[in-house]
C-alpha cells in the first residue's frame, strides 16, 4: 500500500471514530464535505498537516497515534503522485575560509572551537536515561509505518531530498545549499514545486519549503502589475505556485512558508538550536493592486505557527499558539532534534505593511561539536513579501467570471 494510500485509511478510521457524517465533520473541519471525502479516499492530500491533526484530536487520538499520523502526512504529501521525484541538483560545498557568493554573511564554518552545550531539545530523552531516542508507537493497525519511513531515509541517502509538495507535475529546482548557492547560468529555472536542498558533505540536514501557503487553504493576496481584465482566475491553493509565477506576482502582506528540515542520511543526527531571518534588500511597496484569492473564509482553526515582522529592523521569529476550537495548540519549540523519520516541520508567517522585503529563513544547527547554518530560500532566489497599497484590492466573483474592485 503507497503512502498516499496508508494517510487516506487512517483518515477514514478517524472519521469513523468521530461518530460524524461526512457532512457534520466537515463543517468542524472548516473544509467542504466533497474535499474530505476525497481526503479520506485518497484523491488528494491535505496540504496543510493542521487539518489532519484536527481531525485527529476530535476521534480523540492519543498522542502516540498523533505523531505517527503527522509521519503518515509528510509520506504521503512527499509521495502525492505516487512516486518519489528525482534528487535536486547539489550545490558545490563551501571550502572552509572561503567567502560566500551571495550579501548576505557566510554561516559558521566547521572545525570551529567546541560550542557552549546546546539546551535539551524538546524531543531527546532525559540525559540520564543512557538511551538514545526512541521512536514513536506505532498504531497497532498501520505497522508499515516504519517501512515507510525508513523507505524516505533511503531516498535521500540515495541521493537527494525529494519535495514535500507534488501538487504538480516534477519540474526541476534551482539548486540551493547553505550558507549559499551560486544560481545557474542564464535564465533562471522556475520550480513548479517547494524548492529543496540537498545535503553537502558534512551537512546533517536537507530541507524543502513551500512558500504558497495560504491561511485556511483560501485566504491569501497577491500583489500583480496587471489590470484586472488581465488576470485570470484565482487558482486553487496547490497550483498558485505556477499562477504567481506566470503573472510575476508577489506575495501581499503576508508570506506563509512552511520548511520541513530533514536528516541528510540515515544515520544523521543534529539540533536545529533556533530559526533566524535575513532580510537581503528593502524597497518601498511597488504599490501595484492586490488581488485576494477568496472573497472570504476562515474558521475555528488556527494553527501554530513562527511569526516574523519585516518591517522590523531586526526581526525576530517569535513561536505562537495556535486554537483547534477547543483547546491551543502549541508551536514547535526549539531545539529540536532531527533524525530519520523524525523531521522537523515548521510553519513561517512573515508579515510586511511599509516595505517590500527579501528574505530568507536560517537554520543554525549543531552536531557533535559541530556548527553550522541551513539558508532555506525560494529556489535560489529570497523569498520576497510587500506591503499592500491602500484601496486598490480586487476579488474574483465566480457568477461574472471577472474581477471586481
Amino acid at each position: 500500500m503507497d503512502e498516499v494510500a496508508v494517510l487516506a485509511a487512517h483518515l477514514r478510521d478517524l472519521k469513523d471514530r468521530t461518530g460524524l457524517s461526512y457532512t457534520a465533520l466537515a463543517a468542524r473541519l472548516h473544509v467542504s464535505r466533497s474535499t474530505l471525502h476525497r481526503y479520506c479516499l485518497g484523491e488528494t492530500v491535505p496540504p496543510d498537516h493542521a487539518l489532519v491533526a484536527n481531525l485527529a484530536r476530535l476521534a480523540g487520538a492519543p498522542r502516540e497515534e498523533l505523531l505517527e499520523l503527522h509521519r503518515e502526512w509528510i509520506l504521503a504529501d512527499t509521495h502525492r503522485d505516487g512516486r518519489p521525484q528525482p534528487p535536486t541538483a547539489t550545490a558545490p560545498a563551501p571550502h572552509e575560509g572561503a567567502r560566500p557568493r551571495t550579501p548576505t554573511p557566510a554561516a559558521p564554518h566547521e572545525g570551529t572551537s567546541p560550542p557552549t552545550p546546546p539546551a535539551t531539545p524538546h524531543n531527546a530523552p532525559p540525559a540520564d536515561s543512557g538511551q538514545p531516542p526512541s521512536p514513536a508507537p506505532t498504531h497497532p493497525r498501520r505497522r508499515h509505518t516504519g517501512a515507510a519511513v525508513a523507505a524516505v531515509a533511503a531516498l535521500v541517502l540515495g541521493g537527494g531530498a525529494v519535495a514535500a509538495k507534488l501538487a504538480y507535475k516534477p519540474a526541476t529546482t534551482a539548486p540551493t545549499t547553505a550558507p549559499a548557492a551560486p544560481t545557474t547560468a542564464g535564465t533562471p529555472q522556475i520550480p513548479l514545486t517547494p524548492t529543496a536542498a540537498e545535503a553537502h558533505p558534512g551537512t546533517p540536514l536537507t530541507w524543502t519549503a513551500d512558500s504558497h501557503v495560504w491561511a485556511n487553504e483560501c485566504d491569501h493576496r497577491y500583489l500583480v502589475d496587471r489590470p484586472p481584465h488581465t488576470v485570470p482566475a484565482p487558482p486553487v491553493q496547490q497550483d498558485a505556485q505556477r499562477w504567481a509565477r506566470s503573472l510575476g506576482a508577489v506575495h501581499g502582506g503576508t508570506t506563509i512558508v512552511r520548511a520541513t528540515l530533514s536528516a541528510a542520511r540515515q544515520e544523521a543526527t543534529a539540533v536545529v538550536e533556533r530559526l533566524a531571518v535575513r532580510v537581503v534588500e528593502r524597497r518601498t511597496p511597488p504599490g501595484w493592486p492586490a488581488y485576494a484569492m477568496s472573497s472570504g473564509c476562515g474558521g475555528m482553526l488556527s494553527p501554530a505557527f513562527h511569526a516574523v515582522d519585516l518591517d522590523a529592523p531586526r526581526p525576530l521569529v517569535r513561536p505562537v499558539e495556535g486554537f483547534d476550537g477547543e483547546r491551543p495548540l502549541p508551536a514547535t519549540r526549539l531545539p529540536y532534534r532531527v533524525r530519520a523519520g523524525d523531521p522537523l516541520v515548521v510553519r513561517v508567517e512573515a508579515t510586511a505593511v511599509r516595505c517590500d522585503c527579501a528574505w530568507v529563513l536560517e537554520a543554525e544547527w549543531s552536531s557533535g561539536e559541530r556548527r553550522g547554518t541551513v539558508r532555506i530560500d525560494d529556489g535560489g532566489r529570497p523569498f520576497r513579501t510587500s506591503g499592500l497599497a491602500e484601496g486598490r484590492e480586487y476579488a474574483y466573483d465566480d457568477g461574472a467570471r471577472a474581477w471586481r474592485g
